[in-house]
């Protein structure tokens, strides 16, 4: 199959919401460096994006069953990070 997918349309849970460490981009050509407006990146190899949003407080998150989820910036940060992989076989109960 083929995937046609725009870059940095998705994010990883490595770090929480709205963090101010760098987005990793795999080429500096595709970095726009803003950390004013909370848009940290670097071209540094290899591609890590976390999850970032102009929504006070936090991000809406879409979920794999369809729904969107406003999660907290504060959220913990297990819960955070066990959200991101699929087959993990982690319940996680959302607030």
């Amino acid at each position: 199959g083929f995937a046609w997918w725009g870059d940095a349309s998705g994010f990883s849970t490595y770090y929480p919401p709205n963090t101010t460490a760098n987005d990793l981009i795999y080429t500096a050509g595709y970095c726009n460096n803003q950390p004013q407006r909370g848009l940290p990146c670097s071209g540094a190899g290899g591609a890590h994006f976390s999850s970032r949003s102009r929504h006070p407080g936090g991000v809406m998150v879409g979920l794999g069953d369809g729904s969107c989820r406003f999660i907290r910036n504060s959220i913990d940060p297990t819960t955070w990070m066990n959200m991101g992989p699929g087959a993990d076989g982690f319940v996680i109960n959302l607030p």
